[in-house]
Parts: structure tokens; sequence; C-alpha cells
């Protein structure tokens, strides 16, 4: 906004209108064109979303629930089943953070107590001095044993008896959108 004298005792205001200066690629899903506002949800939408949220908060505690008698808890299961069906020879931190549901200072204090348990181990990367493999222990693999029958039927009661091969299917592939335009939003 330029401010220049005006012809009389108040100040002539001039509004310029500038546009975008820098060139930062294809619009994101959920970003308006420049000038535009970004397009609300519909009904529909938040019904679903809000459907989406509650079916994964009920789930969780779902899982809870079946992993309550292994002594696993369910963010421990996380971690666990990452780093048994991982690479034989460990997972980088940063990778393991890639893949689990919590925060990477979550993680952090989660490795820890791992760990303490005797449940994993953070060995030196051999390629890498600097960096850190996370490894189960012979004792991670048995809470790791212990715990995924559990899982496996709780997942099983969850979709195998409430949906179909095909309803299972078209379910996953909608997850994966929608993790992928959350995503594109988020990088």
């Amino acid at each position: 906004m330029l401010v220049q004298p005006g012809a009389g005792r108040y100040p002539l205001v001039v509004q310029e209108h500038v546009d975008q200066t820098t060139y930062s690629g294809p619009l994101q899903p959920g970003e308006a064109e420049p000038g535009k506002r970004a397009r609300r949800a519909s009904d529909p939408e938040i019904g679903a979303w809000r459907a989406f949220l509650r079916a994964g908060s009920t789930s969780t505690l779902a899982l809870e629930a079946a992993l309550a008698d292994t002594g696993v808890s369910h963010s421990e299961y996380d971690v666990l089943v990452h780093v048994a069906t991982g690479p034989r020879d460990g997972l980088r931190p940063t990778e393991l953070a890639e893949r689990v549901l919590i925060t990477k200072s979550g993680l952090t204090r989660l490795l820890d107590r791992l760990v303490e348990r005797g449940y994993i181990e953070r060995r030196a990367c051999a390629s890498d001095r600097r960096g850190q493999l996370i490894v189960l222990t012979n004792d991670g693999r048995r809470a790791f044993r212990r715990a995924a029958p559990n899982v496996v039927r709780a997942i099983g009661a969850i979709f195998g008896e409430h949906f179909s091969e095909r309803e299972v299917t078209a379910f996953r592939v909608a997850c994966e959108r929608i993790a992928a335009a959350a995503e594109a939003m988020t990088t």
C-alpha cells in the first residue's frame, strides 16, 4: 500500500495488487488458487471424516484391550512389529519414525523404555559411524510373538466379521488415498 499526497487535506491511499513472485509448483490438495478460497468440506465429507476419526480411535481402543494381557502396549507393539518385519540388521530411528504412529519425541522416549525392558537394543551402524540401528532382542522377539496373535484376532474381529473381502480392499484403497492427500498437505 502506498500513501501519496492528495489534492485535499487527506492522503490518497493507493492499493497495488501484487502477484505471487515465486513459483512453488502445482497446487497441493486443499490449497486454493491465488485469489480464491479453498473449497469447504460438504456435510457428507464432514460426516465421513468424523466416522473415520471415530473408527480410528475405537479401533485403537480395541487393540489396546486385545493387548492388555500381553504386557505390550499398542505403541510398543507398533514399534516391535516394524522392527521385527524390517531389515535383518535393524532399522534406523528415522526410518522407524516414518513407519510408526507416534511423534518423533514420543518415539525416542518409547525406544528408551523398550531398551530398559530389554526388548530392543541400539547398535552402531556399520556403514555410518554416527548412525544407530534399532534391533530386536530375544526378549523383544518373544514379546512380539506373544502379542501378535491377539492383534491378528482383533483385526479379524473388526474387519473379517463385518466386511466382505471386496469391502476391505475398497476401504484400504480409500484410506491410502486419504493418507496420500493428507501427506501432500504436510510436505
